[in-house]
């Protein structure tokens, strides 16, 4: 008996040893190895410093500790980036490079997609539609799925939404009181789900965004709140178990939900699918997206809803930044404010009076200045610095 439980014992002594060592190699070993080999590479640059465990994650988090975007510490180091090709960045125990100059950019895009192509991320937000076509190879299938979407979604097709869409801004708008203030980012991530439910389910799924879901938050207290808050918080909880302290440790945990938040998380994910389903299953639209990509039978149904949850949540993020990014500049412009709302109101587009006849595609292409705002915006503070994930399926030189 006592011969058992030391055998136990000791397999349990080798095998914590054995992770310690994994843990050593790749949060200290393998980075700084990393950084020395391509060190040498003059037009490679990277961070004068590393920190341990949390590389270049540390800088990320002190912008947001200060109160500024994410990555405003790249702004810093603008002027060496110009004179480089690629950007070195540790993430925990992982590297990624980023490809900066023009030339890289070439070089890159001639090697893609034989040697260089997508790869699924497993560890945020990937984990919610691991198979949707933004996260697959240029195989035939993505092919196929863009070409599918793409055609459905053309900014011809997607002009009859217009109406709708104001109806959704309206909906939330109408529901603010002077002098009380409220969250742009919240409130904007409102708007941008109200019209992704609208346009992609249908507009008899509109009630949907306040159906009620048991939610479990960080403390395991159970919260009884609307599917547009599920689904903000689902996003939210991905993320940040992207950049959790255990993923950057040791992400099998996070990649196979072994320990909390990521298994909390997946069953919230469930919990919201299950919901979403229901809601596709119910619509009748036939000009909702999801009808009208259903109506091919050449691809799955799970598949396209992987599809179809990709753009939601790619969608909503990206919409609401931009809409909070482009009212923040134009407040703190009022001069520029006052061009836009001239143009508008030329065109016949005032405040508080219906023209409903007036959004159209060939009315909005007469706005000049307001694409220009949106431009301008997208330039100074883009819904996303960086691209997909991409591997190298093979020895690449840049």
């Amino acid at each position: 008996m006592f011969d058992l439980i030391y055998s136990l014992m000791m397999s349990v002594v080798y095998i914590l040893a054995a992770l310690l060592v994994i843990i050593l190699y790749r949060c200290f070993v393998h980075p700084y190895y990393i950084r020395w080999k391509y060190r040498r590479y003059p037009n490679v640059k990277m961070s004068k410093w590393h920190f341990p465990i949390f590389g270049d994650f540390i800088n990320y988090q002190r912008d947001i500790d200060q109160g500024k975007v994410y990555y405003y510490h790249l702004k810093d180091d603008s002027e060496e980036l110009s004179n480089c090709d690629i950007r070195l960045e540790i993430l925990g125990s992982k590297h990624a490079f980023k490809i900066v100059s023009q030339e890289a950019h070439r070089q890159f895009d001639e090697l893609h997609p034989d040697k260089i192509d997508r790869i699924c991320e497993k560890l945020g937000a990937g984990k919610i539609f691991p198979n949707a076509f933004g996260n697959i190879r240029c195989t035939k299938s993505f092919t196929e799925r863009r070409t599918l979407f793409m055609k459905v979604l053309s900014l011809n097709s997607s002009s009859r939404y217009i109406p709708a869409m104001l109806k959704c801004c309206e909906e939330v708008v109408n529901k603010w009181k002077v002098g009380d203030t409220y969250g742009s980012i919240f409130e904007m991530n409102t708007i941008a789900f109200l019209i992704f439910t609208h346009v992609m389910f249908g507009e008899d799924t509109h009630h949907v965004a306040e159906k009620r879901l048991d939610y479990e938050d960080a403390n395991g207290v159970i919260q009884n709140i609307s599917l547009k808050d599920f689904f903000i918080n689902v996003i939210r909880d991905f993320m940040n178990g992207w950049s959790h302290f255990v993923t950057l440790v040791a992400p099998f945990l996070n990649q196979y939900n072994l320990v909390n938040p990521f298994r909390r998380n997946q069953r919230n994910f469930m919990t919201f699918r299950k919901a979403l389903l229901e809601a596709i299953e119910s619509s009748k639209d036939k000009n909702s997206i999801c009808q009208q990509v259903f109506a091919d039978k050449t691809i799955d149904k799970e598949i396209i809803f992987e599809d179809l949850f990709g753009f939601m949540f790619a969608g909503t993020e990206t919409s609401s930044h931009s809409m909070t990014s482009a009212l923040y500049y134009l407040y703190k412009n009022p001069d520029k404010l006052a061009i836009l709302m001239k143009e508008l109101e030329d065109a016949g587009l005032k405040r508080f009076e219906k023209h409903d006849d007036l959004y159209t595609l060939d009315k909005l292409q007469e706005l000049n200045y307001l694409h220009y705002v949106v431009k301008e915006a997208l330039r100074l503070d883009g819904p996303a610095f960086v691209s997909l994930d991409h591997y190298t399926y093979d020895d690449v030189t840049i």
